[in-house]
């Protein structure tokens, strides 16, 4: 029962602008976009931003200055807009958007600067739109997008609700919105709360229809029943997040060259990092060596004899005088790593068992191909995992521990669902890898980005391949391959 697994988020973020960016990135899971200036932490739950909008956002945010500090309970700024791309009901003469609408109905706008380059997310909307259009709810989908690329695309994809532009931002920043996210608007006018997603989802739009939104955490019960889990309330911010501060996660250790490591005792696992500073906490000594060769390398690719080493876990943090290159700091921190832990550590080319993804008869009909105005892009892949107990009780806050000092108290991984924003299919066999026991090598000679889903539930590895393969031409099968590897020894 999905109800007791303990599910992980593997998710990957790429920001795609310019080969310097890409080569100025940091590790996969948003340690830190050095190139576009944005520094966050990852957590224990996995969670990113589904998709990163480029060009990306100056100091000030993405929409420019905030001109208001709106927060749950205030009235809701009026929506100014330069043009109706579309209205409800109305295809040649869109009608006008008023103040008038917020009354009597539920209002939920997702700010959306880039729209040609997330039809999928699009797709997402038009089918909530769909599902809630017998209720009482306003779909504002606001783009500040150039027209120029913008109305061509909405000829060939037609984005339902209200499609209002703002190519100044203007809204935005009224709404203090330093970042794209949701807003949803009571029948009141007065707002209910803010979603980090780009889109809102149908839990939040039926808490909200049902009076169901609260602003303030509340302590989950891990015994919780589909039935109460139904009835309980959704979670949403109840101000606008903060653009992050670069040196908001940086460790207050005095800029040296020493590299600081000492046993962890977080539950979970975060990482920062910016152009002179580099930390992780609650990493395995095993994830570390995975992190500081490549950005992609998964874990499985590190061949370390010896659980109880290689599973502890550690608290890692680098703070320089002065800005280098990721590349650099990570030698600084691996050579660090080799003379506290007395290891001996060496990439190899082995044959090993692996999965190998091939497209034995093209792209399937649910790969949908995506272009990149510009030379600018903006990728991300998701999927979730969840590990099962193999008694079926629900985690405690000591299994969580275990999973993440990769103990061997769990059999068995289902994959829960599957969504890509403009990935490459080496993306995603970089990511599908996180979940499974063995690399994912990719010959399906597929270069182009694409957006996908696979249909979402509690599926098997076998499960899970079949899928690709009926929906994406993706075919997975076991085989022998050469590959990178990380082979550790304690000296």
């Amino acid at each position: 029962m999905l109800l007791r697994s303990i599910c992980i988020s593997v998710a990957v973020l790429f920001l795609l602008t310019t080969p310097q960016l890409r080569a100025q990135a940091a590790d996969s899971g948003a340690d830190q976009l050095e190139g576009a200036g944005i520094a966050a932490a990852d957590s224990s739950d996995g969670s990113v931003p589904r998709k990163v909008m480029s060009p990306g956002p100056g100091p000030k945010g993405f929409f420019g200055p905030v001109t208001g500090r709106p927060k749950a309970g205030d009235p809701a700024p009026d929506i100014v807009y330069t043009k109706v791309l579309h209205s409800p009901g109305s295809l040649a003469d869109p009608a006008p958007w008023t103040s008038a609408n917020f009354y009597g109905r539920v209002t939920v706008i997702t700010f959306f600067p880039d729209t040609t380059d997330n039809l999928q997310a699009a797709t997402r909307w038009n089918a909530l739109v769909k599902q809630f259009s017998n209720q009482a709810v306003e779909f504002v989908w606001l783009t500040g997008e150039k027209e120029s690329s913008l109305l061509p695309w909405l000829a060939e994809h037609r984005v339902e609700g209200w499609v209002l532009l703002d190519a100044e931002g203007v809204s935005g920043r009224a709404y203090g919105l330093e970042m794209p996210e949701t807003v949803v608007i009571g029948t009141d006018r007065n707002i209910v709360g803010f979603d980090e997603g780009i889109e809102p989802t149908k839990e939040v739009l039926n808490a909200a229809l049902e009076g169901r939104i609260r602003t303030q955490p509340v302590k989950p019960e891990l015994g919780a029943t589909p039935a109460s889990l139904k009835s309980a309330t959704v979670l949403l911010n109840g101000e606008p997040r903060r653009m992050p501060d670069l040196d908001e996660h940086k460790p207050k250790f005095p800029p040296s060259y020493d590299v600081h490591i000492a046993p962890s005792t977080e539950t979970g696992t975060s990482s920062a990092g910016g152009g002179d500073y580099w930390t992780v906490r609650g990493f395995s000594l095993k994830m570390l060596i995975a992190r500081t060769y490549d950005m992609d390398m998964e874990p499985g690719r590190i061949d370390f004899p010896g659980e109880s080493a290689a599973g502890k876990r550690y608290d890692v943090a680098l703070v320089l005088p002065q800005q280098e290159s990721h590349p650099a700091m990570m030698r600084r921190v691996r050579e660090a790593l080799q003379e506290k832990f007395d290891l001996t550590i060496t990439a190899e080319t082995r044959a090993v068992e692996v999965y190998v993804m091939s497209a034995p008869k093209g792209p399937g009909a649910s790969l949908h191909p995506v272009k990149s105005p510009d030379g600018g892009f903006g990728g991300s892949s998701e999927i979730t995992f969840a590990r099962k107990s193999p008694d079926g009780r629900p985690p405690t806050a000591k299994d969580l521990q275990g999973l993440m000092e990769e103990e061997n108290a769990y059999s068995g991984v289902s994959v829960g669902s599957i969504s890509v924003d403009g990935g490459t299919i080496a993306d995603f066999c970089r990511t599908l890898e996180g979940g499974l026991d063995r690399p994912v090598v990719d010959e399906t000679h597929l270069t182009g980005r694409y957006d996908f889903e696979v249909n979402r539930g509690d599926h098997t590895e076998e499960e899970l391949f079949e899928m690709l393969a009926d929906q994406l031409g993706l075919v997975v099968t076991p085989g022998v391959r050469n590959v990178s590897v990380i082979a550790v020894r304690q000296n």
